[in-house]
């Protein structure tokens, strides 16, 4: 029967560990080190039905080409009509909003939606 030291199994947890928390810092700073962006479309759709919630909007690049952007947007997202916080469920196809987004390991997800 074969057996492995203890020294050497030890090392070995320590690789693999010290590697597992070495990635965590990682995922975090792709996540957190976003900025902000922001922009102005005509909503296209919006999905409460499903998890994660989402909005799809129609927006115009600076080269006047269409561009469809898609977020989720967790529960700690502000949407708001005007000045009043309403839900994700109240925004209509149809309507123009300035949704400001940030980039994450996940995709886009909305920190804002004001609807205009």
């Amino acid at each position: 029967m074969f057996t492995i030291p203890t020294n050497l199994l030890r090392l070995i947890s320590l690789v693999v560990l010290g590697g597992l928390f070495l990635m965590l810092p990682l995922q975090a700073v792709a996540s957190s080190g976003s900025h902000a962006r922001k922009v102005n479309g005509e909503v296209l759709a919006v999905n409460t039905y499903d998890s994660p919630n989402t909005i799809v909007l129609r927006t115009m690049t600076g080269q006047n080409r269409e561009l469809i952007v898609g977020a989720t947007v967790d529960l700690g997202a502000d949407i708001k009509r005007g000045t009043q916080p309403i839900s994700l469920g109240d925004i209509q196809v149809g309507e123009k909003v300035i949704l400001t987004y940030v980039k994450t390991l996940d995709g886009l997800v909305a920190r804002s939606i004001k609807v205009r």
